[in-house]
């Protein structure tokens, strides 16, 4: 381990023992609010507590792993459920009551799952640019799988790579991408290697690559400790997949967990959305009273339109929303579509427009906002929708763009949020949403679905690809 490494392990580890005590804190004042009373707590009970906490990281690869940042994310709450319960036994044990185990346990928990990944993500952000986390890394492979490589992984901080420089065969014209050196041979890569002290050097593999895999890693291996293969699994789930090697065989198994086929997960999320739904509506109800007037003032016709939408199955659902076109919208977009040709091909791509007339004033607003979906709080307590899933679609748009793909849209329940909406919104184009549902389903599970909630705040905050 180097001294780059050791001080990294040494700052993650003071601040991860700071966000702590920070949650700590905010538990105790929760829990003396809630509760009242005095909570007395020595200072050898809250460094033996955070010992534990940090204990139990080090076992998840925390300080030792430069993992991404959702996968970081998981392991410091896998870590910290295993911690909270320790603690929560010692309490138990230690004579006091079980109504303030509960609550100044329970707060002090939800205080960390709050705080952890927020300290985390910067903490490893500072680090990465203040070039403290670094790994300098080359990336091998054919122009298109070596840019596709870098582009993926460039903005995640958390993994520390440095891309020095890149090495693809028969590169001839190519010098630089991105405004790093291009190399051509091993010759020069072994130069680039040493030149700018590479620790890690990624191979990008295309499909039917094996012989060549084999001759470049025979040939990096001799230069470098740390090699990183890509390989081809497009199409293929990969969150919920582990690898197992055949030792002796040169052989190795990847073992897809298909989560959408097991009954305690699907229960969990049917038994989520509808309690979810329950706590929410007493929330929502008064806000969509208010909407409701809103649009009524604003322009004629109805404020809540059904609309029939794709479901699971292939079944034929009524999605709730609220109206933010014009009654004669159908009548509008005819014309516009009829006399304007970039109108036309914007809504062959997108079925939207950016700059649609026939969206009111408050339209504008509440789609700008997402909150014309709120409605479709009534679609997830009839059980035709989820909080999280693909966005509903029209049957044309299975026909016309999902085509093969609507084997995977129907394995689910549409959802109000989904990978769609976190990841560009508007902004994709079609095949790009078609292929993030196909990815949404075949790599489906409660983690994900909590991922895309998280990002979903973010996006509604700062107004998202929402148009």
């Amino acid at each position: 381990m180097n001294l780059r490494r050791i001080l990294h392990t040494v700052v993650l580890l003071l601040f991860d023992f700071l966000a702590f005590i920070l949650s700590m804190t905010a538990g105790r004042f929760m829990a003396l609010r809630v509760n009242g009373g005095v909570i007395h707590q020595s200072y050898q009970q809250l460094l033996s507590f955070g010992l534990v906490v940090l204990l139990f990281f080090g076992f998840n690869g925390l300080y030792t792993q430069n993992l991404g940042l959702w996968e970081e994310i998981r392991r410091l709450y896998r870590g910290l459920i295993a911690a909270f319960i320790v603690i929560s036994l010692y309490l138990f044990t230690s004579g006091f009551q079980v109504n303030f185990i509960s609550s100044y346990a329970g707060f002090c928990f939800f205080s960390a799952l709050i705080a952890f990944p927020i300290e985390r993500d910067l903490v490893q952000r500072l680090l990465y640019y203040t070039h403290l986390c670094k790994i300098n890394t080359v990336i091998v492979g054919e122009k298109e799988d070596v840019q596709e490589v870098y582009r993926a992984l460039k903005d995640e901080p958390h993994l520390c790579y440095n891309f020095v420089g890149f090495m693809i065969k028969n590169a001839n014209p190519i010098t630089q991408i991105e405004g790093l050196p291009v190399v051509k041979n091993i010759r020069a890569l072994q130069y680039l290697v040493r030149s700018k002290d590479v620790d890690t050097v990624i191979i990008a593999s295309p499909p039917n690559s094996h012989e060549r895999i084999s001759e470049l890693y025979a040939e990096i291996s001799r230069l470098i400790r740390n090699i990183l293969v890509v390989p081809p699994l497009r199409g293929f789930a990969i969150l919920n997949a582990k690898l197992e090697p055949l030792f002796f065989k040169n052989f190795l198994l990847i073992h897809h967990q298909n989560r959408l086929k097991d009954p305690i997960s699907m229960t969990l999320k049917e038994v989520l959305d509808k309690l979810l739904g329950i706590a929410l509506l007493p929330i929502l109800l008064p806000v969509m009273l208010i909407i409701y007037i809103i649009i009524k003032l604003d322009s004629r016709g109805p404020a809540i339109y059904a609309h029939e939408r794709i479901g699971k199955d292939g079944k034929v659902i009524k999605v709730f929303k609220f109206r933010t076109m014009y009654e004669d919208a159908d009548k509008r977009l005819e014309e516009i579509l009829q006399n304007n040709p970039e109108a036309r091909k914007e809504w062959n791509t997108h079925f939207k427009l950016k700059n649609d007339p026939r969206v009111t004033r408050v339209g504008k607003f509440l789609r700008k906002t997402s909150l014309d979906e709120l409605p479709q709080i009534f679609n997830i307590l009839k059980g035709d929708m989820s909080f999280v899933g693909p966005r509903p679609v029209m049957r044309e748009e299975i026909e016309e763009f999902y085509k093969d793909n609507a084997k995977y849209y129907t394995q689910v329940k549409p959802g109000i949020t989904g990978l769609w909406q976190v990841s560009g919104r508007n902004k994709t184009d079609y095949p790009t949403r078609v292929f993030l549902d196909s990815w949404y389903v075949l790599n489906w599970s409660l983690w994900l679905d909590f991922m895309i909630v998280l990002k979903t705040f973010k996006v509604i905050i700062l107004m998202e690809g929402a148009y």
